[in-house]
């Protein structure tokens, strides 16, 4: 398990690269700035562009989730079949946010607790900033997690794949 909010996947299918490229096609649809949903016609689950043996792609959500992965594919031809590297990270501008946020926070502990051990002056509440730290991590972890982990099942059934890595 990784300490960010990332994953690397590898499938080996032994579908063929065309099979493959239709199934995937068939998924995916192009990406929209405005989604309205039509409950009288089925969307397709994905959202994203297809470009030969590359794809970048992400979930379609009826909700809102920041931390839903967005999910690039490099497909190989084997011996065997097709190997599929996945790579599931955050939207740019939600990772660099993050990279703020836990900065200002960190920083802000050190000197809350450097401030509160300098003056002897400590209490519960200094405590507090550390909680809402590990609070907003769990948090972006797990969902992350829980939309990347609904991700991996979906491309494993629709390649007929199996993880390698």
């Amino acid at each position: 398990m990784t300490l960010f909010p990332f994953d690397e996947i590898t499938y080996q299918t032994r579908l063929s690269e065309v099979e493959v490229k239709k199934r995937l096609a068939d998924l995916v649809e192009p990406v929209k700035i405005f989604r309205i949903r039509d409950f009288r016609k089925k969307s397709k689950p994905y959202e994203g562009k297809l470009n030969g043996m590359k794809f970048k792609i992400n979930r379609i959500i009826s909700y809102r989730n920041s931390f839903l992965p967005v999910i690039t594919g490099d497909m190989r031809n084997q011996i065997s079949g097709i190997t599929i590297m996945v790579k599931m990270r955050l939207h740019l501008f939600v990772f660099l946010f993050l990279i703020l946020w836990f900065g200002f926070a960190g920083f802000g502990i050190i000197i809350t607790l450097t401030y509160a051990f300098k003056n002897e002056d400590f209490n519960l509440w200094v405590l507090v900033p550390t909680g809402m730290f590990i609070a907003a991590y769990i948090g972006i972890m797990a969902a992350f997690k829980y939309e990347s982990s609904k991700s991996k099942k979906d491309l494993e059934k629709l390649f007929e794949a199996q993880i390698i890595k």
